[in-house]
């Protein structure tokens, strides 16, 4: 499956603004960080890791 990279959010207990205001935050301090990484947000923490992409 090709993607440009993965952000999961892991929110469970925010609200609809709050949610939207850490997508506003990423986006803005970490945009450049996303491409073809998977990056996982939880706990006011960003995570990233490199995928090892293979063309086929």
């Amino acid at each position: 499956m090709r993607h440009s990279g993965v952000l999961l959010l892991r929110l469970e207990d925010a609200s609809g603004p709050e949610k939207l205001e850490v997508v506003k935050y990423i986006m803005k301090n970490y945009s450049s960080r996303i491409k073809d990484n998977f990056c996982v947000f939880q706990n006011n923490r960003f995570r990233i890791k490199k995928i090892n992409r293979t063309e086929k």
